[in-house]
């Protein structure tokens, strides 16, 4: 279990840092006239996604079973279309667009709506148990993260439409690590991933064709630029949804995002190294946020052992269930 949450402490890390990142690229378009996010996020999955698809390769050499290489039916075609849709289009133009608006900081409060939705949604459909000590454990760690934003004075510059638009990415989130849940009791985690990278990648490069401008510096990177994809596509796009969708199979999708709690601290640490904000005493919030995560943690360990289910003991282990 602890490598489980070092997986996911390591996404929450890549999260961060690639907060900084999208603030930086969304104000260079809008006041610079840089690329545009949307031509970014192509850019990304376009490069992600054979990559993806080359490890899901490498891995299939190595199996004594020949596995297959696309979804064996037109209904599991179908939902992995969706994932792409809502995990890789939608939650990713979202948030750059999202940050444009607003800023990095905002962007990464807005996402603490993701274990809510997910244990709203959960609970609903019946996928995971009401437990109180969960439902405690995600209210401590958003009260404080919220403190910290609100501590910091910075939500008044805040477009109201940039936090709708973050909200909606945080809800399509929700949903998509729902329904990947299912999809990975069928199929592996690196192919699952290379897959919803191609359907995601097709509906990017289709709203960069129709409404990104193909005037100016729009479609063109920067030195900087250069860097920060860079960074998107090895990080933020191949390991972290690894990561991710690797985990999922492990834990329910509420522990799974309950974890997005702790980036407004590693957000307001990297903002204060590279950006030179100031540190804000608000940022004690960051206490309860630990202290939440821990109490959805436990719970889940609870869980585990009450039900007799092994938690995986490495990553060593988590690579050899992708292979068998």
């Amino acid at each position: 279990m602890r490598n489980v949450q070092g997986g996911l402490l390591s996404v929450a890390v890549i999260n961060a840092i690639y907060n900084i990142i999208a603030q930086v690229i969304g104000k260079s378009s809008r006041h610079h006239g840089g690329i545009d996010p949307i031509v970014f996020s192509t850019y990304r999955d376009a490069a992600a996604c054979p990559i993806l698809y080359c490890i899901a390769l490498s891995q299939g050499r190595h199996q004594e079973n020949r596995r297959s290489w696309w979804p064996n039916t037109k209904a599991d075609v179908a939902r992995i279309a969706l994932q792409g849709f809502l995990g890789i289009y939608m939650n990713q133009l979202l948030f750059l667009l999202g940050v444009e608006l607003t800023n990095g900081t905002t962007g990464s409060i807005c996402n603490l709506t993701l274990p809510v939705f997910a244990a709203a949604i959960g609970m609903c459909t019946g996928r995971e148990k009401f437990k109180w000590s969960t439902i405690l454990g995600v209210c401590l760690a958003i009260l404080g993260a919220f403190c910290m934003k609100v501590g910091t004075g910075t939500a008044k510059g805040d477009s109201l439409l940039g936090i709708v638009v973050l909200l909606v990415g945080s809800f399509a989130s929700a949903v998509y690590y729902i329904i990947q849940k299912e999809t990975l009791k069928r199929y592996g985690a690196v192919l699952v991933t290379s897959w919803e990278y191609f359907f995601g990648f097709g509906f990017m490069a289709l709203s960069a064709v129709l409404f990104a401008d193909y005037g100016g510096e729009s479609w063109r990177l920067s030195k900087i630029g250069v860097i920060a994809l860079t960074f998107a596509v090895l990080f933020n796009s191949v390991l972290k949804y690894l990561l991710n969708s690797i985990c999922n199979k492990y834990v329910s999708a509420t522990v799974l995002t309950a974890w997005s709690t702790i980036v407004p601290v590693f957000t307001a640490a990297l903002s204060f190294i590279l950006l030179k904000e100031p540190l804000h005493l608000s940022y004690l919030g960051s206490l309860p946020v630990m202290l939440g995560i821990w109490i959805v943690m436990a719970a889940r360990e609870t869980t585990s052992s009450t039900t007799g289910k092994a938690s995986p003991a490495s990553y060593k282990h988590l690579v050899e269930s992708e292979q068998n």
